[in-house]
Formats: C-alpha cells, structure tokens, sequence
C-alpha cells in the first residue's frame, strides 16, 4: 500500500471531516475541526494516497503536554499500519516540541484502538464513567511518556 503523510492544512477540512462522517461517529465538528486547522497550538497530519484522504491524527498542543484530538483511518484501509505510522510521527513532533506527556481517551469498547494504543506504549491511567452521551460508554484516559 503506498501513502505518505504530510501536515493538514485547511484544506484538507472536508477529506477529515468525512472521514469521521464514513466512519459513523462526529469526534469534531467542522467548525472545531476548521479552528484546530487554523491554530498554531493545533497540529494535524494525515495519511493520502494518491487518490483520497486515509488517515488522520490531530493534536491540542498545551504548555508542557498534548491532547490527541482524533486518530482515524479509513475503514477500507484498516490493518496496514496507518495509525501506528501516524502515531509515531506525532509522537516524534512531540518530541521535537519538547512536551513531556500526550494523552489521549477512546471508548472502553474500541478494542483495536486500545489495542493500538497499547502497542505504542500508551498507559490506561483512567476512566471517565458513562463519558459519552450518544451510548453512555465509558472513556479510558490514556497517557504516553514522552
């Protein structure tokens, strides 16, 4: 599979935006989306082919840490490495920025996530019970080390 990745910019807003629309669940809306594209303490990247928008990652750059905002592949593209490539690369610009921890939370039922996660050296350190309102699922807080 060929794709590279490369820094979003605003004019990637709409390929995101439906990558979260094909994917049956709203991370962001396309106005926080759009706000995050535009801020210098927000860093998105994402993964092409030549074709389409496959893969996105973003981050909410803080004073000594990040928030990972989303963490989404296209589901026709699941299983080749696409998100550990994207979250090893914000891992890396985390590093070049100096920040000392990136946390991030996913649903408790998203096992291939957590399970992604995990392989990248994330911890669970805790839970948000009922967190989300469309299912009232809980949400596991992860945080890697940087």
């Amino acid at each position: 599979m060929n794709y590279s990745l490369k820094k979003a910019s605003i004019k990637d807003l709409d390929a995101i935006y439906q990558l979260q629309t094909d994917y049956n669940h709203l991370i962001l809306s396309k106005n926080s989306l759009k706000k995050d594209l535009e801020s210098e303490l927000s860093y998105y990247l994402i993964a092409e082919t030549k074709k389409q928008v496959i893969g996105a990652i973003g981050i909410n750059i803080l004073v000594d840490h990040a928030d990972i905002t989303m963490v989404i592949t296209n589901k026709d593209f699941s299983n080749l490495g696409i998100g550990t490539d994207l979250l090893n690369n914000v891992i890396t610009k985390c590093k070049e920025l100096k920040l000392k921890k990136l946390f991030l939370e996913v649903r408790s039922s998203n096992i291939v996530a957590i399970h992604l996660y995990q392989k990248v050296g994330f911890t669970n350190i805790s839970i948000r019970k009922n967190y989300y309102s469309d299912t009232n699922e809980d949400a596991l807080i992860y945080v890697k080390e940087i």
